[in-house]
């Protein structure tokens, strides 16, 4: 016996029915990941639970060894001066920021010192890599496409002070301008003398933001303390130099200093400072040469 057809309005019905079914069954058995993990509760108790803090990552790509050593820096040997890396140098910023954080004047003004240094080099940089690809675009006949690494070095970075991801990207900046000189030097657009001048006014401008923080030593003192005129407050003076005033008046802070902690009346938040780094590079160490300027890019294996 023959089904008499469904009319076109029980057809769509059954459709709509049948898609229906599919959302309800994806919202009920495939729910993403996240929320699967994700403990709930209750509109009523939601405000006396706790949010948990917050987490990220960021991954750097640095493509030439001349950045790989501002990266990883370098130790001491017999025949080799050290040179300070980010790896390094991101210890002596996140100091500086607990300090900056309980109120020490001095981890404030170090903080600003670095930050005007980032922002020569990252301006310099970037003056050199726009000189550089006007170069690379001055024959029109002819498209240069900057060298990339076979093999790239990617670096999971987690630092607690903002200021160490600034000098990161001023070493990808760095980075992109290696490739670019190499590049322009291997299609015979710049002789070797010219290549190493760039290069090392380029990582000049890098040692010099590393430089910035190098008279710095934590002295866990206060402003309270410098106003006070204490022994602590004047051996501080004496290694580091005198505070200027809007320092110490809070006139001028760093733009990504962390908020003061300390309370009115001078006793610390609960925080955990270390206390253990030191500078110790000297001026030769923060100086010295870097690589080889006509090394080939890529980094190691």
């Amino acid at each position: 016996m023959m089904s008499t057809p469904d009319s076109p309005r029980t057809t769509a019905l059954r459709k709509i029915q049948e898609m229906a079914g599919r959302t309800s069954t994806a919202a009920d058995g495939a729910k993403p990941a996240f929320f699967s993990t994700v403990p709930t509760t209750n509109l009523t108790h939601a405000s006396q639970e706790s949010i948990g803090v917050l987490r990220g990552g960021t991954v750097v790509t640095i493509q030439t060894r001349q950045a790989q050593m501002l990266v990883t820096g370098r130790e001491r040997t017999d025949t080799q001066h050290r040179i300070l890396g980010l790896m390094q140098f991101s210890k002596y910023l996140n100091q500086m920021a607990d300090a900056a954080r309980n109120d020490d004047p001095y981890a404030d003004w170090f903080l600003l010192q670095a930050e005007e240094a980032l922002e020569a080099a990252s301006s310099g940089i970037a003056s050199l890599r726009e000189r550089l690809g006007k170069l690379l675009d001055s024959v029109p006949a002819m498209q240069v496409e900057v060298a990339q690494s076979t093999k790239p070095l990617r670096i999971t970075l987690n630092f607690a002070a903002s200021y160490a991801y600034w000098t990161t990207r001023v070493i990808t900046d760095y980075d992109e301008l290696v490739r670019m000189v190499l590049t322009a030097r291997h299609v015979a657009y710049m002789d070797a003398a010219a290549e190493r001048g760039v290069l090392n006014e380029a990582s000049r401008m890098v040692r010099r933001v590393f430089e910035s923080t190098a008279r710095y030593r934590y002295t866990g003192i206060t402003r309270a303390e410098v106003r006070q005129a204490t022994e602590p407050a004047r051996q501080a003076a004496e290694l580091m130099g005198q505070l200027p005033v809007e320092i110490l008046e809070k006139r001028q802070r760093p733009k990504f200093a962390p908020a003061i902690t300390r309370t009115a009346t001078g006793n610390k938040a609960s925080a955990d400072t270390d206390t253990d780094y030191d500078h110790d590079a000297t001026p030769e160490d923060l100086l010295a040469d870097m690589p080889d300027a006509t090394a080939t890019a890529g980094v190691a294996a």
